[in-house]
């Protein structure tokens, strides 16, 4: 029975990508101690801006591009094994005809067995640029606001407790690794300042539902396809 690709959550794929931990000094400060107490220091919620980034109109366009383009691919290989079965199915091949239907048969099925591998691969790297542009772009940005609020350390942690992934054991482990920095209350949350900096809408609850967009499903397999 035909399957699909399961949806990629960008949130979980954002937490594979090591960012807990990261910290970010500004360059005028870089060459020189500098006292916390006295210049000061602040977090941005570097993981929820990126998949915020991620999930804007132009990246979901491409991903949907991708899978709108994949899919025509595909469907044209599958209706010519449709062809091929409806004139099996008549029982009025001869043999010869038969034998090569089933030779393109076969080899169709192989074609689109591949097919939805190079898929898999092409989307995932896909999503993969997009949040190593989105990271880049919150990176960048976090810099210069604190350059601007006198900031010279920038921890990139989740400013509260609540664990938004919390159906399985990976999705929680990453929800705790994306907050390795347990702000003090004398820190600064920049978060808001970067987001607006980027011109991004201020997220009215950061619940689950700023975690919950995921690329568009893959083609669907043929019969025997990988799970």
């Amino acid at each position: 029975m035909a399957r699909s690709m399961q949806t990629l959550t960008l949130g979980v794929a954002i937490g594979a990508a090591a960012f807990a931990g990261a910290t970010f000094i500004s360059t005028a400060d870089a060459d020189r101690k500098v006292s916390v107490a006295e210049s000061g220091m602040g977090f941005v919620d570097v993981f929820g801006i990126v998949d915020q980034l991620v999930m804007g109109p132009e990246p979901t366009a491409a991903r949907v591009a991708f899978e709108a383009e994949s899919q025509q691919q595909i469907e044209q290989i599958q209706n010519r094994n449709m062809q091929i079965q409806a004139e099996v199915q008549t029982g009025e091949v001869e043999e010869e005809r038969f034998n090569e239907l089933a030779t393109e048969f076969q080899q169709n099925q192989q074609i689109m067995q591949n097919f939805f591998q190079d898929y898999q691969v092409d989307m995932q790297a896909l999503v993969a640029r997009q949040i190593s542009d989105a990271y880049k772009k919150v990176y960048s940005t976090a810099q210069a606001v604190a350059g601007e609020k006198n900031i010279s350390f920038v921890f990139a942690t989740r400013p509260n407790s609540e664990l938004l992934q919390t159906d399985s054991i990976t999705g929680v482990a990453q929800e705790i690794l994306a907050r390795p920095l347990i702000a003090p209350s004398s820190s600064i949350d920049l978060t808001a300042a970067v987001r607006e900096k980027l011109g991004l809408p201020e997220p009215e609850d950061m619940d689950a539902s700023v975690l919950e967009g995921t690329v568009p499903m893959a083609p669907a397999t043929p019969e025997g396809g990988q799970d």
